[in-house]
């Protein structure tokens, strides 16, 4: 089992990686925050965008509105077993 979460954080770890090319820009925060649950909303505003720069979740939005799937992503990096361990945890 270590075996499988060591694949998956060194594949996730890869994808997030991808981000560091993008020019997150004020639109893609906005386009964000109105995914957001008011709530989320609420706590992400008070950071504000130069804070949320590494968040995890915007990153994901970014990368996925340009075309780069996490899911396809980590389908093609995992073994059958990481996969189906990681896609049970979504």
């Amino acid at each position: 089992m270590a075996d499988l979460l060591s694949e998956i954080t060194s594949a996730a770890k890869a994808y997030y990686a991808q981000a560091s090319k993008l020019q997150l820009t004020a639109q893609d925060f906005y386009a964000w925050l109105a995914s957001l649950s008011t709530e989320r909303r609420a706590a992400v505003l008070k950071r504000g965008f130069n804070d949320q720069r590494t968040e995890p979740t915007l990153l994901r939005y970014c990368l996925e509105a340009r075309g780069c799937s996490m899911w396809r992503f980590m389908r093609e990096q995992l073994s059958a077993e990481a996969f189906a361990l990681w896609a049970d945890q979504l």
